[in-house]
């Protein structure tokens, strides 16, 4: 049966807040982005016409039709643009922040989150140091009757070598198995008598 685990946004409404305010601030730059392109575009145009509206304004003065002030979308198209970027500056300067912040309360509502299972998790510790010393001491057991075998003068290579590859040597204070034994008692998870006492 799959256990319930809550999320890191029921644990931490921040955690929420803040991931949906960077959401927020991505589409806000999508807008942007597309708004800074249809103003480029526009610019664009503008250079196009830019000559044949001078033309036209010279012909206008010839014909003597009063002066115009030039139309003054050039320039609020520009100061749209410096916003823009502004506003996009703004908001990657935000976005970092909350990046930072957000992998903060990760930190913080991933230990909520574990906190709640900590109980099955010493358990299951316990459960597999528990098995891993008693595989352990087996391995030892093994390991001493193939020493007996030898020092009769006799081959043990005739017997199986039972887990060697899996468990490393079977008296070897400085094997993996060894050291992983040593660390479940330096963790609480075994008790230090559970150690075969070669490995120790």
């Amino acid at each position: 049966m799959p256990r319930e685990v809550p999320s890191l946004t029921a644990v931490s409404p921040k955690y929420a807040s803040i991931t949906a305010r960077l959401t927020a601030l991505a589409e806000r730059e999508n807008e942007l982005n597309a708004e800074k392109l249809k103003e480029m575009q526009a610019i664009a145009n503008w250079g196009q016409t830019a000559d044949q509206n001078q033309q036209s304004r010279v012909e206008d003065i010839v014909a003597g039709k009063p002066f115009e002030r030039r139309s003054t979308v050039y320039q609020e198209t520009q100061a749209r643009l410096a916003d823009i970027e502004e506003e996009r500056q703004l908001a990657r300067e935000a976005q970092h922040q909350l990046q930072i912040d957000r992998a903060q309360e990760y930190q913080r509502a991933s230990r909520l989150v574990c906190a709640a299972f900590a109980d099955e998790h010493r358990a299951l510790a316990e459960r597999f140091y528990g098995q891993l010393a008693a595989a352990a001491a087996t391995r030892v057991e093994i390991g001493l009757l193939q020493l007996d075998i030898e020092r009769s003068g006799a081959s043990s290579s005739f017997l199986l070598d039972v887990g060697v590859d899996l468990l490393d040597g079977s008296m070897d204070r400085t094997s993996a198995m060894a050291q992983e034994l040593r660390k479940g008692v330096r963790l609480g998870f075994l008790r230090a008598g559970a150690v075969p006492a070669e490995l120790r």
